[in-house]
């Protein structure tokens, strides 16, 4: 049987599922980080969807993959050099010096001054590793680097549908950013050495992908403005299809993201909603 493999890349789990063209579960894992908690090296994002899809394939005898697509965590930044190599980075430094680095007024994105704001800060704590830069990207996007080679986002993850002509306000370069493609699209084939690597066909499609909250709206069937979900992972998460950005107050702290069809993904969460009920569980 033919089959579809996703992958999510979460803050505290990694999760990979395949489905038949239908929509049919046929294997699904779900494996946490070694570090037990959220990690911001990304070769440790790499190692967890290794493992991960190697076991969910471990399970997919007579199952023929012909494509695969990722999501990931709105949160955490790879900092990549000339030959997309991720940067060694302090982080325990790093977090410490982005609270003393100003922030810039925005509310279309968000996204890019919090990226340039983890940049500077770079600068500040390891001038020289900073230097080599060349690239900026999320979680997925590093990920799907590695998968294909080639760099992009989603307008999802990306929380805008383009970036801004000018990006030198935001404390980055333009030619740092990844281009913004949908998310259905195919980014590229899989690379032969990866595909070896993680049991899967050579030279099937990569898709952009999206952020894993947009997409748990979509996975919910939440589609139409007025209709939205509650997820609970690690973080607890109120998601509305909205007709308009519902852009973040003083009095209200709500995020927006572009979604289908013109439409926005808006709402708020509670960093320990989801991880509290897997405790009280325990």
């Amino acid at each position: 049987m033919e089959a579809i493999l996703g992958c999510d890349i979460g803050t505290t789990t990694c999760k990979a599922i395949l489905v038949s063209r239908d929509g049919e579960t046929l294997a699904e894992v779900v494996l946490p980080y070694a570090a037990r908690g959220p990690v911001h090296d990304p070769q440790q994002w790499w190692a967890a969807v290794r493992d991960t899809i190697r076991s969910v394939m471990a399970r997919a005898s007579g199952h023929s993959v012909v494509a695969m697509g990722l999501c990931g965590r709105g949160s955490g930044l790879a900092f990549l050099g000339g030959n997309g190599e991720p940067l060694p980075v302090p982080w325990a430094s790093l977090a410490s010096e982005v609270g003393r680095v100003p922030r810039v007024k925005t509310r279309r994105y968000s996204k890019l001054a919090a990226w340039g704001r983890a940049a500077e800060a770079f600068r500040r704590v390891d001038p020289a590793a900073a230097d080599r830069l060349r690239s900026l990207c999320g979680v997925k996007d590093y990920i799907n680097f590695v998968l294909t080679g080639r760099l992009a986002t989603d307008p999802f993850s990306a929380n805008t549908r383009e970036w801004p002509r000018s990006t030198e306000r935001y404390r980055v370069q333009r030619s740092w950013l990844p281009r913004i493609s949908p998310g259905e699209e195919p980014l590229g084939p899989l690379k032969s050495d990866i595909a070896d690597e993680l049991g899967l066909p050579r030279g099937i499609p990569v898709a952009v992908g999206g952020h894993d909250g947009v997409c748990a709206n979509l996975g919910a069937g939440m589609v139409e403005a007025g209709q939205g979900c509650v997820t609970l992972g690690t973080v607890g998460v109120i998601r509305v299809n909205t007709t308009r950005p519902l852009y973040p107050t003083r009095f209200c702290h709500t995020f927006t993201y572009p979604f289908i069809d013109g439409l926005w993904a808006s709402g708020g969460d509670l960093p320990t909603g989801g991880v509290s009920v897997l405790w009280l569980a325990r």
